[in-house]
C-alpha cells in the first residue's frame, strides 16, 4: 500500500497514541491529563471526522484500562476535565456506565459546574429529551437553535443554582465570539419539530 498522507497521518496518530497514553506506571490523573491533551490537540490540528473519531476511540480504550481507580479527589482539575471531554466524545452507550463519575466529581468540587451541567445536558440531548441547564444547542436552517429546554421559565432558576449565568447572558457570549453561527433561542422549538424537519 502506497504511503498516502492520509497514511501517514494515520501511523502519526497510532504512534503518538501509544507513546503518550499506554503507561500504566503513570498515576491515573496523569493518565487523564494525558487523554485531556490527546482529545484537545487532535480537535486543534485535524477537521477530519475519522481520524478525531480514531483518536476517541483510543482514548475510550485506555480509559478503560484504568477508570476503576478513578477517586476525583486525586486527579488534578485538568485530569478531571480529560474525564469530562473523553466520556463527552463516547457514544451514549459508553457515557452513561460512566455518568456517575461526573456527578463525582462535580459533587467534591473537582470539576466546573458549566462541564456537569454541559454532560448532562448532552446525555438528555442524544436521549432526544429537553435538556435542563441549556448547554446543547443544534444547526438548522442556517442558525444555530438552542435545544428545548424542559420547564423553560425556570431555566435560569437552575443555572443560578450551579452559579451559571442567565441563559440569555450565555447566548449573548457565544453570539460575541461566533456571531456567524447566528444563535437563537425559540422557546416554541419543539423536540417533534426538530425530528419532523430533518
Amino acid at each position: 500500500m502506497p504511503l498516502t498522507y492520509m497514511n501517514m497521518k494515520k501511523i502519526v496518530l497510532s504512534l503518538f497514541a501509544l507513546a503518550a497514553l499506554n503507561c500504566s506506571a503513570q498515576s491515573v490523573s496523569q493518565r487523564l491529563e494525558r487523554l485531556f491533551d490527546a482529545d484537545q490537540q487532535i480537535r486543534k490540528t485535524e477537521t477530519v471526522d475519522s481520524l478525531i473519531e480514531a483518536q476517541d476511540s483510543v482514548n475510550r480504550a485506555v480509559l478503560k484500562e484504568f477508570i476503576a481507580d478513578y477517586n476525583p479527589d486525586s486527579c488534578s482539575v485538568k485530569a478531571n476535565q480529560g474525564l469530562y471531554l473523553v466520556l463527552s466524545h463516547s457514544p451514549l452507550a459508553f457515557r452513561l456506565p460512566m455518568a456517575h463519575l461526573i456527578e463525582q466529581a462535580w459533587q467534591k468540587k473537582r470539576l466546573d459546574a458549566f462541564y456537569y451541567a454541559s454532560f448532562q445536558d448532552g446525555i438528555r440531548y442524544d436521549q432526544l429529551e429537553p435538556q435542563i441547564y441549556g448547554t446543547q444547542f443544534m444547526e438548522m436552517n442556517g442558525k444555530t437553535y438552542l435545544w428545548p429546554v424542559a420547564d423553560a421559565d425556570k431555566l435560569d432558576e437552575r443555572r443560578a443554582a450551579l452559579g451559571l449565568p442567565t441563559e440569555q447572558a450565555y447566548i449573548d457570549e457565544l453570539s460575541k465570539r461566533h456571531p456567524e453561527w447566528n444563535y437563537t433561542w425559540d422557546r416554541t422549538l419543539t423536540i417533534e419539530t426538530i425530528l419532523n424537519a430533518q
